[in-house]
């Protein structure tokens, strides 16, 4: 014999709303949704939903006692340009040898609110000015360490 059409035996069940088969379909589609994001909450805590955070710190500076310091004026009576220099590293001292002038430095760490961390760092710089020198423009570059909690 030759098999000329064929088709699958299909059954439906139903039951009423209110019975125990029904009940536990619920049950069991809410545990399967549920679930997932009960453990999820679970596992990250209060911060499963953070939209934005804000995490403030203070970090410590530490100067190094190292600086850079450039001045730029004039000499002979504001005719000719000048470039002053003068740093506390001794190699850089020695490359600048022509255009260095030694001043004297004043540092001094200030700690407002006492807690042990500097908020502001006052540096004076007395550099010898020659008769007819005048300075324009004076610039520093002084070296720090920041250092933020782990």
């Amino acid at each position: 014999m030759v098999q000329v059409y064929n088709t699958p035996l299909r059954r439906r069940y139903y039951a009423n709303r209110c019975s125990a088969a029904y009940c536990f379909f619920l049950l069991i589609v809410t545990v399967v949704l549920l679930l997932p994001f009960f453990m999820a909450y679970s596992a990250s805590g209060a911060d499963f939903w953070v939209k934005h955070a804000t995490y403030l710190e203070e970090p410590t500076v530490k100067y190094n006692y190292k600086l850079v310091l450039i001045l730029e004026g004039t000499k002979a009576g504001g005719t000719l340009p000048q470039t002053l220099f003068f740093s506390t590293l001794a190699p850089l001292n020695s490359m600048c040898q022509e255009t260095l002038r030694v001043p004297v430095l004043r540092t001094q760490e200030v700690d407002g609110d006492m807690d042990g961390r500097a908020e502001r760092l006052d540096i004076s710089a007395q550099v010898p000015v020659e008769n007819g020198e005048a300075i324009y423009s004076a610039k520093m570059m002084g070296f720090f360490e920041y250092e933020f909690r782990d």
